[in-house]
């Protein structure tokens, strides 16, 4: 209902834990809705793409929990070959959120500000997956 596209294993998630899949949409809402704020476009393979899986990431980790979270991230990965460049590139990304995340949990700074803020430090730093730079972030 709320997002056609999802996978056959976030449809599965979706049915074991109703309520905190509609916080996943919300949050992946967020994401994409922030990566079009600091680059001017939401799109795929570059900068605005590693942003946007960084920063859904952590936002997860920060409603559902380190756990819960990477099911979600990786339910949503599940219907593309692990081999392929952008997925690859897409649960590297992921995954440093997640870290990130717990990280900034730790410190009391789990917040969507510090979130993007690192997101954008990392991607400046080349510490994000990118396989098309394209630029024109807030970073720059």
């Amino acid at each position: 209902l709320y997002y056609p596209g999802l996978t056959n294993e976030e449809k599965r998630l979706s049915n074991i834990h109703p309520k905190e899949a509609i916080l996943v949409f919300i949050y992946m809402t967020v994401a994409e809705i922030s990566a079009k704020v600091h680059f001017g476009r939401n799109s795929t393979d570059d900068e605005s793409d590693a942003f946007r899986h960084f920063v859904w990431a952590g936002l997860l980790d920060k409603g559902l929990g380190m756990e819960l979270a990477r099911d979600f991230l990786d339910a949503h990965e599940s219907s593309s070959p692990m081999n392929q460049p952008d997925t690859a590139m897409d649960i590297a990304n992921n995954g440093r959120g997640l870290i990130s995340a717990e990280r900034l949990k730790k410190n009391g700074k789990l917040t969507l500000k510090e979130i993007q803020k690192e997101a954008l430090k990392l991607i400046k730093e080349g510490k994000l997956v990118v396989l098309q730079v394209k630029g024109g972030s807030t970073y720059e």
